[in-house]
């Protein structure tokens, strides 16, 4: 008896048919999603014509890049509260992972932007 047969035996059938159901259910959604996002694609585009402005508009929502830095768990379970806490938070913690090398006297001296 092949590891199928064995697995099929032990199987109740209402689990095999609980399982059909979501496969078909999850391809109908993904179909359904993939389809939305081609149509609103397609209406976009069928927006840009003749308005420049709305197309350069999106581009650069699209493209801009966001440099807000998260704000990071430091070892004590308390949260950093600006953008110039967060390197030092990550400076320590790959501190404690790295190897030290011989003759630095800090781990800092490795990361030369710190100072």
């Amino acid at each position: 008896m092949n590891l199928q047969a064995q697995t099929n035996a032990f199987m109740p059938v209402s689990y095999t048919l609980n399982f059909n159901k979501y496969k078909f259910l999850r391809n109908t959604v993904c179909k359904r999603i993939k389809q939305d996002k081609s149509d609103y694609q397609r209406n976009l585009t069928e927006k840009f014509k003749g308005h420049s402005k709305l197309f350069y508009g999106y581009m650069r929502n699209a493209t801009t890049v966001k440099s807000k830095v998260p704000n990071i768990t430091r070892l004590d379970s308390t949260l950093t509260k600006d953008n110039g806490e967060a390197p030092s938070v990550l400076c320590d913690y790959f501190c404690s992972t790295f190897v030290h090398e011989a003759g630095s006297d800090s781990c800092y001296s490795c990361f030369h932007w710190y100072k």
